[in-house]
Parts: structure tokens; C-alpha cells; sequence
């Protein structure tokens, strides 16, 4: 089990850091399993990174890097091949809610063992 103080890094990473940033997934363009790398405005808050890409396995994907206006990842989504279903590789929400939940529960084991 994560130790609490590994938690709490965790979390503040989540909160305060970009993770990746539109401008560093430019450079994947240059790499020859890539086809393209798109930049395309969803709504007024959100913006897309599409790329292409075939993968080690062969098969030929579309990832989509969601963003929000100050950079800040939200969201990973893949298209494996010519499938209509999506994968969602990483999602910010989900991941805070998850570190969130073991804190909670790390934090209520410490305090039992005072109390106990």
C-alpha cells in the first residue's frame, strides 16, 4: 500500500501540474510510426491533440489528448484500428477520485491504530 506521504505528491501532481503539454506532443510528429498530429478546439474550454499512430503490435491507432485552457490534461482516449469503440487511457477526474479514496482509507488506518 502507497504510503500516505506518496498519496498526498500524488494528489498535488494531479491538482497543480500539466502532466504533458500540447506543445511536447508536437514532437511525436517527427516520429516515423506517426502519421499525424492534429491540434483542433472542442468547445471554448477544451481543446483536442489528435494523433496518429501505428503502435509495436502493428496496429494503426488515434489518440486524442483532451485539454483544458491553461494546458492541463483531462483526459486520454484511443481508437485502436478501425474499431468505433474508444478507450479511455487516462482520465484526470477518475485518477483524483482514486487517490482521493486511498487517502481517505490510509488516513482512517492511521487514526484506528492510534485509537486502537
Amino acid at each position: 500500500m502507497d504510503g500516505i506521504e506518496t498519496i498526498i505528491q500524488n494528489i498535488y501532481e494531479l491538482k497543480k501540474h500539466a502532466i504533458i503539454t500540447p506543445a511536447s506532443l508536437l514532437d511525436n510528429a517527427r516520429l516515423d510510426n506517426y502519421s499525424y498530429v492534429k491540434y483542433n478546439r472542442k468547445n471554448k474550454d477544451t481543446f483536442i491533440v489528435e494523433m496518429e499512430c501505428v503502435c509495436e503490435d502493428g496496429v494503426k491507432r488515434v489518440f486524442n489528448y483532451i485539454f483544458d485552457n491553461k494546458d492541463n490534461l483531462l483526459q486520454i482516449q484511443a481508437t485502436p484500428g478501425n474499431l468505433l469503440q474508444t478507450d479511455v487511457l487516462f482520465d484526470r477526474e477518475i485518477e483524483l477520485n482514486v487517490l482521493l479514496s486511498r487517502y481517505k482509507k490510509v488516513q482512517n488506518e492511521l487514526i484506528s491504530k492510534k485509537v486502537g
